[in-house]
């Protein structure tokens, strides 16, 4: 098993997946403020990604990768 990157790490890429489990993950605000396009990969929807485009911002997919 693989240790854990450290956020600094995950900033240096330019898209990071993003996947809920039983919640909506709270890494999302960080990565929109890395630099990195998330993908988000979740049928929740948080009332602060009304700020920010969608498919410019960031991206968002179905839990089955649709």
């Amino acid at each position: 098993m693989k240790s854990t990157m450290s956020i600094f790490d995950m900033s240096e890429y330019k898209i990071t997946l993003i996947f809920d489990g039983w919640s909506w993950p709270s890494s999302i605000r960080w990565v929109l403020e890395s630099g990195s396009i998330p993908i988000i990969f979740s049928d929740m929807t948080p009332g602060f990604l009304k700020h920010f485009v969608e498919n410019d911002e960031y991206f968002t997919a179905k839990p089955d990768g649709s």
